[in-house]
Parts: structure tokens; sequence; C-alpha cells
């Protein structure tokens, strides 16, 4: 999903870049500013800083507010990895 979000980015920035042609000083504006906000946040927010800080919270980045933690102990969701089960040869 990283490549998929990051390509479209890049398309919506192209887009918005298209606006530097534009006679109106303003909407240059926009584009540039929209186009450079899109692909700062693309590639250094969501491909540097977030996995920072998600290194740096540790288990306090995966904090659930307590109704999720009640619902979650309801219908049985945990944090824990199930055991590997035994394979089985397929018969005939």
């Amino acid at each position: 999903s990283g490549r998929i979000v990051t390509t479209a980015a890049a398309l919506i920035a192209v887009s918005f870049f298209a606006f530097l042609i534009s006679k109106v000083s303003l909407i240059q504006l926009f584009g540039l500013g929209a186009g450079l906000a899109i692909l700062i946040d693309a590639t250094l927010v969501r491909g540097v800083l977030v996995p920072a800080a998600m290194r740096v919270l540790g288990e306090f980045a995966w904090w659930a507010p307590r109704p999720l933690r009640r619902l979650h102990a309801k219908i049985g969701l945990s944090d824990e990895v199930p055991a590997p089960r035994e394979p089985v040869a397929a018969g005939r």
C-alpha cells in the first residue's frame, strides 16, 4: 500500500503543479503550495517522521482508548499471535 499511496500523492501533486501555467497569480501560488505540501507529506512525513515516531513511542504508539479496549475484549481480539498449526497432508 505504500507504493500506491506514494503514486497517488505524486499524481495529485502533478495535477496541482499544473495550476502553475495559469495566468492568475493566486492560482499559481495555490498550485505550488499544494503540490509541495503533498510531496513533502508523501515523502518526509510518511517515509521518515511516522516510522521514527513509532520507533520512539514504542508500545505507547499502539495505545487504545478505554471504549475500544472494552470492545476488543468483548469481541475477543488480542495482541497475541496464535500458535502455528501443524500442516496436514491433503488426502484423496
